[in-house]
């Protein structure tokens, strides 16, 4: 048997193992990564795309379907944009360049993201996409702003246990608005 004292220094082995995997799993970059329509107009060039799928493990195909007509969407690498292109180009696909660069762009949601989030609590909800924990501090926020006017009501929970609020605005005299 081995006893727990043995066992602590192979705890924070793993438990570095394990951090720096997330570490380096969140810090990936995709600078010079191109994502790319491609046009399959004959069932040849679905099944190319399907065999350049599995061929390839670095080309991440967002969407990818055997039907004529339909256009796969794939982000490249950098290191394999020249050889994808060529191989394109010479069995006849078309394609279009959707995204110059991921991780600019990612980048540039992100910031959009940030700036959004950071906006004031006034902000009209049914024009801006918000988390759920958003939607009912706004609840809560009109409550209190307006306690003469507005209840919340906790009608039930979601399958992930998270409270649904509803909420009743009433000017008075028992006339209920909404």
């Amino acid at each position: 048997l081995v006893s727990s004292i043995d066992m602590i220094p192979r705890g924070f082995v793993l438990l570095g193992l394990f951090l720096a995997t997330v570490v380096s799993a969140t810090q990936r970059s995709y600078d010079g990564f191109k994502v790319y329509n491609v046009q399959q107009e004959t069932q040849a060039q679905a099944d190319l795309l399907f065999r350049m799928a599995e061929a390839n493990h670095k080309l991440d195909f967002w969407f990818l379907s055997k039907r004529v007509g339909d256009n796969a969407t794939v982000m490249v690498p950098p290191e394999d944009q020249e050889r994808f292109m060529a191989s394109l180009e010479k069995y006849g696909l078309q394609f279009t360049e959707l995204i110059h660069n991921v991780e600019s762009t990612h980048d540039e949601y992100t910031s959009t993201a940030t700036r959004h989030a950071s906006l004031p609590a006034h902000r009209n909800i049914l024009t801006s996409y918000l988390r759920h924990a958003d939607i009912n501090a706004y609840l809560d926020e009109l409550a209190s702003k307006h306690s003469a006017k507005v209840v919340v009501h906790e009608v039930g929970r979601s399958h992930e246990d998270r409270a649904i609020k509803t909420i009743t605005i009433n000017p008075g005299k028992d006339k209920v608005i909404f």
